[in-house]
């Protein structure tokens, strides 16, 4: 089993992530993640593609900038792409 980190270290990593979605008009949508995507962040990646997609028919995930990602953090995507 993997050490646990301290809180701090968790903190700094929810504030190193970061994502945001922007209505690109015609009933689309991007949302643009940043950071470490794993079980601390992912649930703020899940609220943003819940939010957007409640504006837009078609999304855009762009993840360019996302430097690791675990199961959690795909999971999020997963079921927002089944809302």
């Amino acid at each position: 089993m993997a050490p646990v980190p301290p809180p701090a270290a968790t903190a700094a990593r929810r504030a190193a992530f970061s994502c945001r979605w922007r209505d690109e008009g015609h009933a689309a949508a991007s949302v643009r993640a940043a950071g470490e995507l794993d079980a601390a962040t992912s649930r703020q990646l899940a609220g943003v593609l819940r939010e957007a997609l409640g504006s837009a028919q078609v999304l855009l995930l762009d993840v360019r900038e996302v430097t690791f990602g675990d199961s959690r953090g795909v999971r999020a995507i997963l079921d927002a792409a089944h809302v």
